[in-house]
Order: C-alpha cells, then sequence, then structure tokens
C-alpha cells in the first residue's frame, strides 16, 4: 500500500529506520531562525535528535536544510536526519525540527523525566532551541502580541534564551503570556 509521500507536506519524510538518537548540528547558521542564539555551522545541542526522525528532503521550492546529522538506530546504525523550513502558500512557512524531541530543548516541567533511546539521551531545556523557537514563532506578526513569561523549569538563559527579553514584553501588559515551551498561550488575570 502506498500514500502521498509526506514530505510534501512536512518538508522531509520518515527514513529507514526512523527511530534512533544523535545531536543536532546545525549546517545554515546564517537563516533568520538562528539569529541571537549564537550559534554557528557544526555547533551541536547534545541528544536533541531522538526517538523518531526525518530525512530525505522534499523538492519543495524555496527548502532549506538548516540542519542535519546522522542519528544511530538501535545504537549502531547511521541513519540521516534533516531539518527543514520553506514558505507556505499564505506568506507561512513549515518547520520540521526532525525530531519528535525538539520539546525537550525547550521545557523541562516538574517531575518530567527525560526520555532514553538507542543510548542517546536529550540534556533538557537549552537556550539556543528556546531562541531559535521563540524567533519561529514571532516571525509572524500576530505573534507580537504574545509575551514570553518563563516559568520554573523553563529554559531561562542569560544572553539569548527566553528570560532576557521576557520581563519587558510581560510588563507592556500583553493580553496573553506565552512560555517558550509548547505551543500554549493563555489568558492573564489583567486581560
Amino acid at each position: 500500500m502506498t500514500g502521498p509521500n509526506e514530505a510534501l507536506l512536512m518538508g522531509a519524510r520518515s527514513p529507514y529506520p526512523f527511530n534512533g538518537g544523535g545531536d543536532w548540528i546545525v549546517t545554515r547558521p546564517d537563516h533568520w531562525m538562528f539569529n541571537g542564539t549564537g550559534m554557528r555551522k557544526g555547533d551541536a545541542i547534545p541528544g536533541l535528535v531522538g526517538w523518531e526522525f526525518h530525512g530525505d528532503p522534499a523538492d519543495i521550492p524555496g527548502l532549506e536544510i538548516i540542519a542535519e546529522g546522522t542519528a544511530l538506530s538501535g545504537g549502531v546504525r547511521p541513519v540521516r536526519w534533516t531539518a527543514t523550513i520553506y514558505p507556505g502558500p499564505r506568506k507561512n512557512f513549515v518547520f520540521n525540527a526532525s525530531t519528535i524531541w525538539w520539546a525537550q530543548g525547550l521545557s523541562s516541567p516538574p517531575g518530567h523525566m527525560l526520555p532514553w533511546s538507542h543510548g542517546v539521551r536529550p540534556h533538557g531545556p537549552d537556550t539556543r532551541a528556546c531562541s531559535a523557537s521563540r524567533r519561529i514563532c514571532w516571525r509572524r506578526r500576530w505573534a507580537r502580541a504574545l509575551a514570553l513569561k518563563p516559568r520554573s523549569g523553563m529554559c531561562a538563559g542569560r544572553s539569548s534564551g527566553c528570560a532576557k527579553s521576557s520581563g519587558r514584553l510581560a510588563a507592556r501588559g500583553s493580553r496573553y503570556e506565552r512560555t517558550c515551551g509548547p505551543q500554549r498561550l493563555r489568558r492573564t488575570r489583567n486581560s
């Protein structure tokens, strides 16, 4: 049974084997999503590629491979992964981090235990992943109304992390708070 190529939607597809683990390695540090992160070509976020990942990028106009590397399936078999971003049809864009562990680099709520698979484990919140995620979320105009307000366990870096700019934005009386973790919005009390 065959179906449509999921890479045409996500920018990349599940390779075979599709599970394993490795470091998330930047290949395009000049891309706008890395501005302010301090990342250079070849810099890695240890253990962030994990359990399932994507590779084999699609032939989509404007698609860019922003990070790529090798994950080890079963701890021994190398499999290529690619993180992609491409412009969408409505002045939007599609970002594929190529890992289901991307959120592990954004937050670590109380009681959360980091996963361990194929000999790899994410290391928890990383200010670079948080900054890149914030840039992605704020790329569109509507995102300006969102304010970051880190909570316990969230990335709170000094130079490029969420905490640096969050106080200024939250103090403006924004109607919403934004965590730099999973895409959650909630109304503040003064809305």
